[in-house]
């Protein structure tokens, strides 16, 4: 095979795909630093990978049915002329740009469906696929999640490059670019942040037991932060009205805080990860923000959805070598079960 110069990754998905993609990143640059890696991604998840130095290029691809705006990106991916081109994401955009990269060597990630053993599924992208890709890593996973295996995200991943004949360091750890400092924002207190996204809200737990939760959370040795997401309004009325709001426009002048609750209402980026950062502890329901706090080496208490299989959805995606704790949201006692998991 010739030297490989040039790798493009397509990520272009949430922003917790993206974090436990950073291992599989990390790991080839690690052991090939002459060889330039790309990484098509979406406009959110792209923020993960600002100013790390296993990345060359960040192309960010808008998950819009604009064909004008989708060709003008691929002929941009076509003209870099990739030898290997690695799928990793199920989006059918991602499917585009992998078939039509013009890459020597085109390679993907296929998951099948975790909820039903359908021998029909995915059944069209496998056909094409082969037609396109040299290198197809399929997981099926309610067969592999019958039987216990693991079929952890990041380890699946590093399963499809192990067949691209790449050397790559698989002990790798989460990188992001990280703030200078941590916020001096507390006084011989620590920080904790509880993320408030919709998926706190269930059947049976609603904004009265979230606020419960507050009411029971020890205030002697911890001060909290809620920060809130775009779909925190849909479900959190009240809690508006009982706690301060910093907002990003006031972020800046940040002071010590004297509340023992206070709302960081929709935080960019940046601030966001401030937060996170300074913490002593997370407390959120699966999703961006427990791989964020895991990227920022910051303990995390997960909630899982007990109604979308909790235990495989916590075999796939738990965070890459962080501590953790896991708790189900149908648990009884499920608050006191969170306020003892604090240290």
């Amino acid at each position: 095979m010739n030297k490989i110069k040039k790798i493009c990754f397509s990520r272009i998905d949430k922003m917790g795909d993206m974090i436990l993609t950073i291992p599989i990143l990390k790991g080839i640059k690690k052991l090939n630093p002459d060889i330039k890696i790309d990484v098509l991604a979406s406009s959110e998840n792209a923020k993960i990978l600002k100013k790390v130095n296993y990345v060359n290029q960040v192309i960010i691809i808008e998950n819009r049915k604009n064909f004008i705006l989708q060709n003008g990106k691929l002929r941009i991916v076509r003209n870099n002329k990739y030898d290997f081109f690695v799928n990793l994401s199920p989006s059918i955009l991602s499917f585009f740009y992998c078939f039509f990269s013009g890459a020597k060597i085109k390679s993907t990630m296929i998951y099948l469906s975790r909820y039903s053993n359908n021998r029909f599924s995915k059944i069209l992208i496998k056909f094409i696929s082969k037609i396109f890709c040299k290198h197809i890593h399929i997981v099926n996973r309610k067969k592999k999640l019958d039987i216990g295996e693991d079929i952890h995200q990041t380890k699946m991943m590093f399963k499809l490059i192990s067949k691209l004949n790449i050397d790559y360091d698989q002990n790798t750890n989460l990188e992001i670019n990280l703030p200078k400092n941590k916020l001096n924002i507390i006084n011989n207190k620590k920080l904790i942040t509880i993320h408030v996204s919709d998926r706190w809200i269930k059947n049976k737990y609603n904004e009265n037991d979230f606020i419960n939760l507050i009411n029971l959370l020890p205030k002697e040795k911890y001060i909290y932060a809620l920060t809130t997401d775009k779909t925190s309004r849909k479900k959190f009325r009240k809690i508006y009205n009982l706690y301060k709001i910093i907002s990003n426009n006031n972020f800046k002048n940040l002071n010590i805080l004297k509340d023992s609750i206070t709302i960081f209402d929709e935080l960019e980026f940046e601030n966001w990860k401030k937060i996170i950062y300074s913490s002593y502890y997370i407390i959120s329901p699966e999703g961006g923000c427990v791989h964020l706090a895991a990227a920022c080496m910051t303990p995390v208490i997960i909630l899982y959805d007990s109604n979308n299989l909790p235990e495989a959805i916590h075999n796939e995606y738990h965070p890459w070598k962080n501590k953790y704790k896991k708790i189900v949201s149908n648990d009884l006692n499920i608050n006191l079960k969170i306020v003892n998991s604090l240290d």
